[in-house]
């Protein structure tokens, strides 16, 4: 039996005069993040106490958004095949779920959305000062499959190698363990961690300003197991194949359901509101990345840093040169102009000085069909002359991550 947290010997939780909080692993090891968020005494008038239950109130969320996804029956093998490091992780599908709605699916989005609200709403409200919040990341684990236990498959470190790693082979299981990492959070990653907040919302209010149950309707059977589709019924009324068909016919209803999804998303906005939100949550984004880039360039410390400035390491053992903080001051730059107007989108059907005006995409579209925005003709209303952001300044901003600029955009924001 696990001792509850209110009587574990942790003095240094309930400090409040002190400007260093240190979480020990007996915090996280082996239970749930939302066990650990109702079980927690910090003092959270305090920086270092505040932004330790921000933390705990985020990994909560997400436990909490991977257990109802897992729940509704996700199709995690389908999920891998995306390139999207996230669906690395490998977790096995609930074959007895229920059949889903997209109605479901949206509810439990949204329910994450609020979380990623109440969080930077935490962290806007700490108090000014330095602190540190020391938390011991290779302790904390996260219930993903919503089962109400935790394996060594959902432990944070096996999740970090396998954002990192190579994807897994569909039925491979990822090895136990991990590094030990603690990371000393401080000021600076009170800006990271809200504009991470800002960044996904913006991605979510985009995502949920659409009516995608149209879509839905067409591929739900490849994102979850048991679908509310007539698709999903009809096609489970297929005979059972032996073994080699069943992975030729595998194969063959992915690469169907990968050109559906493409086709697909041909989706009403719904809520214009929210879509013009979402321009906002990026703004604000790359303003609160900005101001992360020009804390740690300040600090002079170098203590067991997420996001390290030039001079230091970070806690992984990575570093952030100044060229390369440089070039991101510039993709936040290049990003503002596109979102503010001030500079296009470039379009292939239409060279030379004009482009996309991605602000009144933002607030004007009424319809978003990926094929014919590719194709140019749904590009048409939002075409302008003027100044394109250049594919040169994209070209020089990659190379400066050495060919790992995605890994360095999920880190930095």
């Amino acid at each position: 039996m696990k001792t509850p947290l209110l009587f574990l010997p942790l003095a240094c939780l309930t400090a409040p005069l002190s400007a260093e909080l240190v979480l020990p692993p007996e915090v996280f090891a082996g239970r749930l993040a939302s066990v650990v968020r109702s079980e927690l005494k910090v003092d959270e008038a305090t920086a270092e106490g505040g932004f330790a239950a921000a933390v705990v109130e985020l990994l909560a969320g997400v436990e909490t958004l991977c257990g109802e996804m897992h729940g509704l029956g996700l199709n995690y093998q389908f999920a891998r095949e995306l390139p999207v490091p996230v669906f690395r992780l490998q977790l096995p599908v609930k074959a007895d779920a229920e059949p889903v709605r997209p109605e479901q699916v949206r509810a439990v989005i949204e329910r994450f959305e609020d979380c990623l609200r109440r969080v930077d709403e935490r962290l806007a409200a700490l108090p000014e000062g330095e602190f540190k919040t020391v938390v011991p990341l290779s302790a904390i684990s996260l219930d993903f499959n919503g089962d109400g236990a935790v394996g060594e498959a959902e432990s944070f470190a096996v999740f970090m190698r396998g954002l990192s790693g190579r994807r897994p082979a569909a039925g491979e299981p990822l090895p136990a363990g991990g590094p030990e990492v603690t990371v000393a959070f401080d000021r600076a990653d009170v800006t990271w961690l809200r504009a991470y907040t800002h960044l996904l919302r913006g991605v979510l209010d985009t995502l949920l300003a659409h009516d995608g149950g149209e879509l839905f309707a067409s591929v739900g059977q490849a994102f979850f197991v048991h679908a509310d589709t007539a698709m999903a019924r009809l096609l489970a009324t297929n005979p059972e194949p032996d073994a080699k068909e069943r992975r030729r016919a595998l194969q063959g209803d992915r690469i169907a359901d990968a050109i559906a999804l493409i086709h697909g998303v041909n989706l009403p906005v719904a809520d214009p509101a929210r879509l013009a939100g979402a321009r906002e949550h990026f703004l604000t984004a790359t303003k609160l990345s900005r101001a992360t880039l020009d804390a740690i360039a300040a600090e002079t410390d170098n203590d067991r840093e997420w996001l390290p400035g030039p001079s230091q390491t970070s806690a992984f053992g990575l570093t952030l040169t100044t060229a390369q903080a440089d070039g991101w001051r510039t993709l936040l730059g290049e990003l503002d102009d596109l979102l503010a107007g001030r500079k296009l989108l470039p379009h292939w059907r239409f060279p030379g000085e004009r482009g996309v005006n991605v602000k009144r995409w933002f607030l004007e579209s009424r319809h978003t069909d990926l094929v014919l925005l590719v194709q140019g003709a749904d590009a048409v209303p939002f075409i302008e002359s003027g100044e394109p952001t250049r594919g040169a300044t994209w070209r020089e901003i990659t190379r400066l991550f050495g060919g790992n600029f995605l890994g360095y955009a999920l880190w930095i924001n």
